[in-house]
């Protein structure tokens, strides 16, 4: 499988290394602790604070998407890996994908909980992204946009 397109419809390594530099640089977030080589791939506890926070002013917003990426980035690439089949390095480009993509949308503010579990939510989030992801690249290689 195709890695998915990189920033502004570039692929490859030098559009995905400017990705992820500027997500670390925006956020502050250590390469080590997004790692996908070592264990760590269980969906950790819900921390509503951090949730709540997700809709406050910008410096909570901020710190809470930090807190949020370094908590979920591993059980998410390896939940493409496990759940969803995705080889290693297509999992770490949908997660650093999924991650840039939750940083622009309210889609974690959305969550209801009395409509389920936040991971029911996460993964299902997830699995919409990828699947979009996917449609976009079957189009780009029938000639589409």
């Amino acid at each position: 499988m195709k890695s998915p397109q990189g920033v502004h419809g570039k692929t490859g390594s030098a559009s995905k290394s400017l990705l992820s530099k500027a997500i670390r640089r925006c956020y502050h977030v250590p390469v080590a602790a997004l790692s996908t080589t070592h264990g760590g791939g269980a969906f950790p506890e819900t921390h509503w604070s951090v949730l709540c926070d997700l809709g406050g002013n910008a410096a909570e917003r901020k710190r809470s998407l930090e807190t949020f990426a370094l908590r979920y980035w591993k059980p998410i690439c390896l939940y493409l890996r496990q759940a969803l089949r995705v080889d290693r390095e297509a999992s770490k480009d949908l997660t650093q994908g999924f991650f840039s993509w939750l940083v622009g949308t309210p889609v974690l503010e959305r969550y209801e909980p009395d409509r389920g579990s936040f991971r029911s939510y996460l993964k299902g989030v997830l699995r919409n992204y990828v699947r979009n992801q996917r449609t976009k690249e079957r189009a780009k290689k029938r000639g589409g946009d």
